[in-house]
């Protein structure tokens, strides 16, 4: 039974470096949008890609604590 906890725990921990991972790549991918492409773009589209970036790094910070 013990080797079976320590077994889900492990993949658990996998999973959640994983998604640390994922989402570390969009915010910095959010950020690059944000600061590069968004001036390029007409006025109307810039909160969308502000909306993501909020949540990018929002959900990194959810990981990392």
């Amino acid at each position: 039974m013990a080797g079976r906890k320590v077994d889900l725990l492990s993949k658990l921990a996998i999973a959640g470096a994983q998604l640390g991972v994922i989402d570390i790549t969009m915010a910095t991918a959010a950020v690059i949008h944000w600061m590069l492409i968004d001036p390029l773009l007409p006025r109307a589209t810039r909160p969308s890609y502000v909306l993501v970036s909020l949540l990018a790094v929002g959900g990194m910070l959810v990981v990392v604590i």
